[in-house]
């Protein structure tokens, strides 16, 4: 079984990050914070009628403070509950 400790998960999630983040480097928003993928996994998700159950997940979590730590968990989240196929096709 796929555990938090398993080396494969980690491999994954990192190839998952690596291609999210692509081109994703030099992009800032208005008032010039990078912009990461976490963001445009929220707008993309905000546009689906009812809010994304792994994006209320995250937002939750208090000890979250930084888009990529936001990002890893609802990748997390998502891979948990199989639905990261689904979450990235809404976007």
């Amino acid at each position: 079984p796929v555990t938090d400790g398993s080396r494969e998960l980690h491999s994954l999630c990192a190839q998952l990050e690596f291609l999210l983040q692509f081109d994703l480097k030099e992009k800032r928003s208005f008032f010039g914070q990078r912009k990461d993928y976490w963001d445009f996994l929220c707008q993309g998700l905000a546009r689906c009628r009812q809010e994304h159950e792994g994006i209320h997940f995250v937002t939750s979590l208090e000890k979250l403070r930084t888009p990529v730590g936001r990002g890893r968990a609802f990748l997390r989240y998502c891979l948990v509950h199989q639905q990261l196929a689904e979450s990235l096709q809404l976007c």
